[in-house]
């Protein structure tokens, strides 16, 4: 993912990746386990459960960042603030926050 703000309507569902190849050195390795990705609506609640298919957490094709797919969401609770914090089996900590608004078109 480029930006750090997208758009969506509640029934849309895709995937999007945070890519941390900028930050990551040569041979470090994702540590899928014990990354993370959560989701906050605008007022600080938890919506991982809503709006994250948590099963689909996955490392990058680059090896280098964190995928999962985002589905339903309320534009009521936009925007979400989505959470990726990336842990290398190297030891370093990385954390990338993305906006999420939803749209009713």
């Amino acid at each position: 993912m480029q930006d750090n703000v997208f758009s969506k309507q509640a029934s849309e569902k895709f995937y999007i990746e945070a890519d941390f190849s900028l930050v990551m050195t040569s041979g470090e390795t994702v540590d899928l386990t014990n990354s993370s990705v959560t989701a906050k609506d605008k007022d600080g609640a938890d919506k991982s459960s809503t709006v994250l298919d948590s099963a689909t957490k996955a490392v990058s094709s680059s090896d280098k960042g964190l995928v999962i797919r985002v589905q339903a969401g309320s534009v009521s609770e936009s925007p979400y603030k989505l959470t990726f914090l990336l842990l290398t089996q190297q030891g370093s900590t990385w954390e990338l926050d993305v906006m999420m608004h939803l749209v009713d078109l």
